[in-house]
This record gives C-alpha cells, structure tokens and sequence, in this order.
C-alpha cells in the first residue's frame, strides 16, 4: 500500500505511519507521496491565527499547521516523495511569504528530512495535485523499484 496526500493529508500520514496499529503490522506500506504537505508547518497559518473567524473556520488543524507545532509528527520511515508548488521566483504566487510557494505554503515548508526525492511544479496550492509533471512523477515514483534512482 501507498499513500498519496495533499497538504494537511500528508500530515496525517505521517502520523498514521508512526502508529504501531494492528493494521499497521498487518500491512507493508511500500511509498508515502505528500504534495503541499507542510511539512515545516506554514507560516501564514500562524500569521491568520489571532483572527477569530480563521481559527473558527480551520479549527484545531489550523493551529496544529503553525510552525514548531507539526514537528510532533514522526518523519516519514518509508520512501517519500515531496511534491511543492511554486513559481521559482522569490516570491512564489503569494509576495507576502517572501520566498517561493504556492500561495499558501512555501517550498521549503513542504521539506521533510530524508525525504527520498523533490519537485517543484509550477501550480498552485489548490491545484497542484492536478498538474501533469505531478502527476507524471507519482507514476514514476510509486512504479520505481528503486526510490533513491
């Protein structure tokens, strides 16, 4: 089994994976693809957090994305593919992150340690699942018997 996730979905993977379930013994987890994970929380999670309406809305997850807070979750124990959006500019979609992103999370936000491999696409956050290069690399990586080629 493999799981591909987008954005906070990654997240949950991760914490999934770290769990010692019976379903977790029962079955092999081959691949973990996480695309606009945010990975090192997101920091404009933390810039929305004293507004009422953005903490009612997002509820705990909303908190649970700021910077510091996502480090609870276990690094990935399986090969992984990090997928990002952005722009390859300095300020991404979004200028007030001031470095590249896809208008909600940065590239380097979407970063996991001994993640297997990266890509930056050139989409947005709520579309870049559906951009052909990622699509075409998560064929590629969940066919590849060799993550680390």
């Amino acid at each position: 089994v493999s799981f591909v996730a987008h954005s906070l979905g990654g997240l949950v993977c991760r914490e999934l994976l770290s769990r010692n379930s019976d379903w977790r013994r029962k079955i092999k987890i081959s691949r973990l693809v996480m695309i606009g994970t945010p990975n090192q929380g997101a920091r404009i999670a933390r810039f929305f957090d004293p507004l009422w309406l953005y903490r009612t809305i997002s509820g705990p997850s909303g908190q649970d994305v700021q910077p510091g807070r996502v480090s609870r979750f276990a690094l990935p124990s399986v090969p992984t593919l990090v997928i990002a959006g952005g722009r390859a500019t300095k300020s991404g979609f979004n200028p007030f992150l001031q470095e590249d992103n896809d208008g909600i999370v940065t590239v380097e936000e979407t970063k996991v340690e001994g993640m297997t491999r990266f890509l930056r696409v050139p989409a947005i956050h709520t579309v870049v699942m559906d951009h052909p290069e990622t699509l075409k690399a998560i064929g590629e990586f969940l066919q590849d018997q060799d993550p680390a080629s």
